[in-house]
């Protein structure tokens, strides 16, 4: 018996909530308040220097591209990262996925890493449209 609550205990351990999810919710929100500012110099500080940004048409753009896409207004108001957004950890990699049903439908993936302890940035980032149902 004592075997199996120990059991028990672990494996529901091993499906909490990981302790560094409320830093990515931070980070994320100091992302979305550069996006809707349009504020390259603070994006600059939440972005890495080799980000990589797919946009919905398959466009591959990189970090000067983007952040003059965002200062110019080419990117759509309005950023949310929903609550319920999955996050998984992989060492100092974060890997964020979550579906945005409202406007229009996309599919968004979006890649943190943590260098050095030097606090959460992002690296790449992907939207995608789903196929029409």
């Amino acid at each position: 018996m004592k075997t199996l609550c120990l059991l028990l205990v672990s494996v529901a351990f091993s499906y909490a909530a990981d302790p560094r999810e409320p830093d990515i919710r931070k980070a994320h929100e100091g992302f979305v308040k550069c996006w809707d500012d349009r504020k390259a110099s603070c994006m600059e500080q939440v972005i890495t220097p080799d980000f990589v940004f797919v946009a919905r048409p398959g466009l591959l753009q990189t970090r000067d591209e983007f952040l003059s896409a965002l200062e110019e207004g080419r990117m759509s108001r309005g950023f949310t990262v929903p609550a319920g957004a999955n996050t998984r950890f992989y060492g100092s990699t974060a890997i964020v996925t979550y579906e945005n049903t409202g406007g229009r439908p996309s599919v968004h993936t979006h890649v943190w890493v943590n260098v050095d302890g030097k606090g959460w940035r992002v690296a790449s980032m992907h939207v995608s449209i789903p196929p029409q149902q």
